[in-house]
């Protein structure tokens, strides 16, 4: 084993030891190596064999199928933040422009107004007025190809025009983060306008019918569930890939010294814009599969909180790892469910005083639990900068013998 040993990792040094000690390198190395294999057997095998032998209701899968579209929101960030240096704070803004295009399909496809029977019933959330007139821009999505289309091309849109303007500027660090939030709550002030036409604070809710089926049916719901996952598994792929490529560490490059990357006559405007499209086609895509889930879509989803929500994701899982910000999304969204779900904690062996206690403090979990994610994230920055992959990472790196 490495003589070498950084002041940080002393902990997982000692655990690697007694690892090695006890003969445990193999396991270790092996789930090391089958880690993302064994979350697609999971996920794709497992938790679809349970809900049919009755362990797993449908509401647990479409909940971990929710979760899997937030990943891709989180990977796309991991790109920006984690391997370009760049904390873009408009991730959740971009997952909700792809939730609003397929929802408006959606909406094209279901209940319509009686009288007109070419209306969506969500329109009339945001007036009463009986001669109302079909917008224009809701036209187009009555056809699914469009639909698809403003998925990936709104986002990216949007991505190009604040990356390219910001990243010419040379505007970086903490200037482009307040930058992108702004730009955020506006766009979140816009949604919320009645007179966008786009139903308002309410958003697109009660939308059912997806390209014929209808989201309530089990198997529509299963169907879902199984592409959110194979998308989630696919963006993993896909930016493992991209980050071993010349572009990935152009993209490291910059992230390190990007005076230096321009010093050699390379663009970083190129490179940064690309990446951060990139992200956003993501973060479409994600929301474009969340919406159909919970069979709503509002301004809510890009509030500031929720890009803050997507940092922490990252944070918690590791930056600059791509499986770590799909880790620390199931693994803080899970977390999130069961602490505002309302159940309680019972000790078989505790004294009724400290049961009714824990039953008190669960029951004002929902309240606090914006203040417990940010007592995560500060106790992630203090305690396990590198985040969840990144610690173990160092571990079997100290297991293997060398240095991490």
């Amino acid at each position: 084993m490495t003589d070498r040993v950084y002041p940080n990792d002393l902990r997982e040094f000692a655990l690697a030891k007694a690892i090695r000690a006890g003969g445990w390198q193999a396991p270790v190395l092996w789930f090391d190596q089958a880690g993302l294999a064994l979350l697609a057997f999971v996920l794709l095998f497992v938790m679809p064999m349970l809900h049919l032998a009755g362990l797993a209701d449908m509401s647990l899968i479409s909940q971990i199928g929710r979760y899997c579209a937030l990943a891709l929101v989180a990977i796309g960030l991991d790109l920006v933040w984690g391997y370009t240096g760049i904390l873009s704070l408009c991730q959740a803004m971009f997952f909700t422009v792809g939730g609003y295009a397929l929802g408006m399909f959606m909406c094209m496809h279901g209940p319509m107004d009686p009288k007109s029977g070419t209306i969506p019933m969500q329109l009339f959330v945001v007036t009463s007025d009986p001669n109302l007139v079909l917008p224009w821009f809701w036209q187009p999505f009555a056809w699914p190809w469009f639909a698809v289309a403003m998925v990936l091309l709104l986002p990216a849109i949007a991505a190009w025009l604040i990356g390219f303007f910001a990243f010419r500027s040379r505007i970086k660090g903490v200037y482009f983060s307040i930058i992108t939030q702004a730009i955020t709550i506006a766009a979140w002030l816009m949604f919320c306008r009645n007179d966008l036409m786009l139903c308002g604070t309410n958003g697109l809710s009660g939308i059912q019918i997806l390209f014929g089926g209808d989201m309530r049916d089990p198997g529509m719901k299963m169907g879902l569930y199984l592409v959110s996952v194979l998308t989630m598994l696919g963006a993993t792929l896909f930016a493992l890939a991209l980050v071993q490529t010349r572009f990935g560490r152009i993209l490291v490059a910059i992230r390190d010294s990007e005076s230096r990357v321009r010093f050699t006559g390379l663009s970083p405007v190129r490179y940064k814009t690309a990446i951060f499209v990139i992200a956003a086609i993501l973060a479409g895509i994600g929301g474009a599969l969340y919406a159909p889930q919970t069979q709503n879509i509002n301004p809510s989803n890009m509030a500031a909180s929720a890009s803050i929500l997507v940092v922490v994701w990252v944070a918690v899982g590791g930056r600059g790892t791509i499986i770590g910000p799909v880790v620390g999304t199931l693994a803080v969204c899970l977390f999130e469910s069961f602490l505002t779900s309302g159940r309680t904690i019972t000790l078989p062996f505790a004294p009724e005083w400290l049961n009714a206690v824990l039953k008190q403090f669960m029951s004002k979990m929902p309240q606090f639990w914006m203040l417990i994610i940010g007592m995560i994230f500060i106790l992630v920055v203090l305690f396990l900068p590198d985040g969840l992959i990144g610690r173990w990472r160092a571990l079997v790196a100290y297991v293997r013998g060398t240095s991490p």
